[in-house]
């Protein structure tokens, strides 16, 4: 990473990141932040952040790391008339802050923004893939965008594919980077979750990440959870389920399904956490049950942890796990019966749980390094200055 060529080329220059909301803190939102940051702090560029709304945790996060905020609502459904009067208002808008480079991050900020970018005076924009092409629609028009922007990129395998395969764009045409993630020293970390949440040592704490939304699957980890409390318990072993996320649209439902298999007592809903990685160390095992993901950041960060994961076949968490121990750590789709055997296995090999541990840490310390995120983007954006 050659921090003072880009220095040389981006310093001064001002990047507009464009997110949804700023109510809430995701795995897209946590990778703008992180190369929002370089591109602050050590390249001396002009950041900024640009919502739609929200006054909320993502918010306070980038005030705290002194990036300004903006709010532009946008109604990418309004009437003719409103719809053309709002995007000349943010074209007005935006062309006051002069803007280098306009950074949409998921596919949904790229619609809002790039249909008329060109117009702001920036002189790169890029379609950015963060998920497996959950809200495309595989239309024309979305094709036209992604020829539009300066660059087509994507941060998994899974959303290359989706766009090489539904869309008149070439493999060539997509520019593809593993998410970066830090590797941190657990044992500089606090242990604070467990009198947070009044569990003893000896009991097993599995924990799963994500904002509970349909896009992924906690039902059928809870289903499965059904299993693993009764194999446990016949052994007079105390264990729970901890669930990390913003509690959203999916949490009513899920929480009735636990009180009607009797596992409410069982399975802790926390909401959004700060304290991400506290938790997952003091976890015996993380889990990730979902149907639907690019690169999933919560399973890159338990392994940059040295922790085991046992997760859903799905290309995204093949991707980041590999095919290694898979008879192991990666479970059918919709399937709670060889969820929970696999959870019950991995609690009870605690050599094997150690060794997968090992082996998940080594493989983001090879495969998902900070440096090769910023060598493959910042080496499109010198291109255009």
């Amino acid at each position: 990473m050659n921090i003072d060529n880009y220095r040389a080329k981006l310093e001064g220059k001002t990047f507009i990141f464009k997110v949804g909301s700023f109510n809430n803190i995701g795995g897209a939102e946590t990778k703008a932040i992180t190369v929002a940051e370089i591109l602050k702090n050590d390249i001396g560029a002009d950041v900024v952040f640009l919502a739609n709304g929200g006054n909320g945790a993502l918010k306070d996060v980038l005030h705290d790391k002194g990036f300004e905020t903006f709010v532009f609502p946008y109604k990418r459904h309004a009437k003719h008339f409103s719809k053309a009067t709002q995007i000349v208002k943010q074209i007005l808008f935006l062309r006051k802050l002069k803007p280098d480079f306009i950074l949409p991050w998921s596919s949904d900020n790229c619609k809002s923004i790039l249909p008329f970018w060109r117009y702001t005076g920036a002189k790169y924009a890029w379609w950015n893939m963060q998920d497996e092409g959950r809200g495309l629609y595989k239309t024309k028009n979305e094709e036209r965008l992604m020829k539009e922007a300066s660059d087509i990129i994507s941060n998994s395998i899974a959303g290359e594919n989706f766009i090489v395969e539904n869309y008149d764009i070439t493999r060539d045409e997509v520019v593809l980077y593993n998410n970066p993630t830090y590797l941190f020293d657990g044992s500089r970390l606090k242990p604070i979750w467990r009198a947070k949440l009044n569990l003893s040592p000896e009991t097993l704490v599995v924990s799963m990440f994500a904002n509970i939304t349909y896009w992924k699957d906690h039902k059928t980890l809870v289903k499965a959870w059904y299993d693993v409390v009764a194999h446990f318990r016949a052994k007079n072993s105390d264990i729970k389920l901890v669930l990390a996320g913003d509690c959203r649209e999916a949490t009513d439902e899920l929480k009735i399904m636990a009180f009607d298999l009797n596992l409410s007592d069982s399975i802790i809903f926390i909401g959004s956490v700060l304290e991400v990685n506290e938790l997952m160390m003091e976890s015996d095992l993380v889990v990730h049950s979902s149907n639907t993901e690019g690169c999933p950041n919560a399973v890159c960060e338990a392994m940059a942890l040295g922790k085991p994961v046992v997760a859903t076949d799905i290309p995204g968490d093949r991707e980041a796990l590999s095919d290694r121990y898979e008879t192991y750590t990666l479970t059918k789709p919709n399937d709670p019966k060889d969820l929970a055997e696999k959870l019950i296995y991995m609690l009870e090999h605690k050599e094997l749980a150690a060794e997968i541990g090992a082996y998940n840490k080594g493989r983001i310390a090879t495969h998902y390094t900070l440096e090769g995120m910023i060598d493959t983007l910042f080496s499109r954006f010198i291109k255009v200055i």
